[in-house]
């Protein structure tokens, strides 16, 4: 069983914790810029996706219409208040988007829907720390463990209350409470909303080489369906994480690397504990650009490291057949190519990318499946197009699939 049994034991800690870190913090690590008037913001992105599966019978294929409007406006000089709606139109096309009976298709996972997307209370507390309450985004370092999930046309937000500061040059802090998750799959799916007492931190420094993170994250869910298996999300992370560049002239590098231990929380019935571990690095000349990433899930007691609130998409391949870490954990060996090729005439930067990957189970020998991603991405007349394309073939785990989208999006 986790370490801390009850709900209410945990929501003490959390609310302490809090509280605490409300009335010592006096530096700022993302401070938003409070508006001097009201802003109006919003886009608008049209996306064509089509899906197909050997595990299904049918493809599935979806045009929609996403929207957003956000105001934002300042309530004197040390606070601002941000209010944003959303909505989702499916325009065409028969795909399973999680919302009442199952199809034998493949899921797209962009229901239809208005909702309010953020509401957020912001103030100044010192020379520059800040904390927000409300519905928000939380997007930290890469967005493993904490992220809006921004491909998909539902943004997943929080109920929250975050706190960023600076106390010292070069150390950052980002501290909070979470109460509830709106996830990609909409209010009316049972398990598109988790509840439950978590809260997280991360604490940076800026060293020669590179940004050094230290987090702790402590997720208590439950989703509304009432199911046992639905505590199994509940777990606490803890880890580093090492991230760094270095830039001359035509030449370039990156680097990343991060290890953590997950073990099980609150109500999660299964006492385990599972591994996290990634190193990457990529090298760029001129335009041209190649990566080398390994990232591992570890597992342990037949409970694989999950991190059910990140941005999933960004990781293990675009077709997403590991959103959810089997129970013998997973292995991503990956390699990448890109080449900007810069502005076009009118269309402007255009830039091109092939990544490639292997999957292999963690805790056994077994070989999962391979895919190949590939995208070309551009700016014209201030629209942002992209076109990309997943492949997954399939091994040991899961089934064939393949994915397009092509997409346009405009900022105003």
């Amino acid at each position: 069983m986790g370490r801390i049994a009850t709900k209410n034991a945990s929501g003490a800690r959390v609310g302490a914790l809090t509280a605490a870190l409300c009335f010592t913090s006096v530096g700022a690590a993302s401070a938003q810029q409070i508006p001097e008037s009201v802003r109006l913001h919003g886009d608008l992105r049209l996306r064509v996706e089509h899906a197909r599966s050997d595990a299904f019978e049918n493809d599935s294929d979806a045009l929609t219409l996403r929207g957003k409007v956000s105001v934002e406006a300042p309530i004197g000089r040390r606070a601002w208040i941000l209010v944003e709606g959303e909505g989702n139109a499916r325009l065409a096309g028969v795909y399973d988007d999680l919302i009442g009976p199952r199809l034998d298709r493949p899921v797209i996972a962009d229901p239809g829907g208005v909702e309010l997307n953020r509401f957020v209370f912001g103030a100044r507390l010192g020379a520059g720390s800040q904390i927000r309450i409300g519905r928000q985004k939380l997007s930290l370092d890469d967005e493993r463990f904490l992220g809006a999930v921004a491909f998909r046309q539902n943004d997943q937000t929080f109920d929250a209350i975050s706190l960023s500061a600076a106390p010292i040059k070069n150390i950052s802090l980002e501290a909070g409470y979470i109460r509830r998750a709106n996830r990609i799959l909409g209010r009316r799916n049972p398990a598109g909303v988790f509840r439950g007492d978590s809260f997280y931190l991360n604490t940076s420094v800026i060293t020669p080489a590179g940004r050094v993170t230290a987090f702790h994250y402590v997720f208590d869910l439950d989703d509304r369906t009432g199911a046992p298996g639905a505590s199994l999300n509940s777990s606490a992370s803890t880890g580093l994480r090492l991230e760094g560049s270095w830039k001359r002239e035509d030449w370039g590098a990156a680097w990343e690397a991060s290890y953590a231990v997950q073990r099980d929380f609150a109500d999660n019935p299964i006492d385990y504990k599972a591994e996290y571990f990634l190193v990457g690095g990529s090298v760029e000349f001129n335009r041209f650009t190649v990566a080398l990433r390994q990232e591992e899930l570890g597992a342990g007691n037949g409970r694989a490291f999950q991190t059910p609130l990140g941005t999933l998409h960004a990781f293990q391949g675009s077709a997403d057949l590991f959103l959810t870490t089997p129970e013998n954990g997973v292995i991503d060996y990956s390699v990448m190519a890109a080449y900007a090729f810069g502005d076009l005439g009118a269309v402007r930067g255009v830039r091109a990318f092939l990544r490639r990957h292997w999957f292999d189970a963690e805790a056994i020998d077994q070989d999962y499946g391979r895919e190949w991603d590939m995208g070309l991405r551009a700016n014209a007349g201030g629209v942002q197009a992209s076109i990309e394309f997943a492949r997954y073939a399939a091994d040991q785990f899961g089934a064939n699939e393949r994915r397009l989208w092509v997409t346009a999006s405009k900022k105003f």
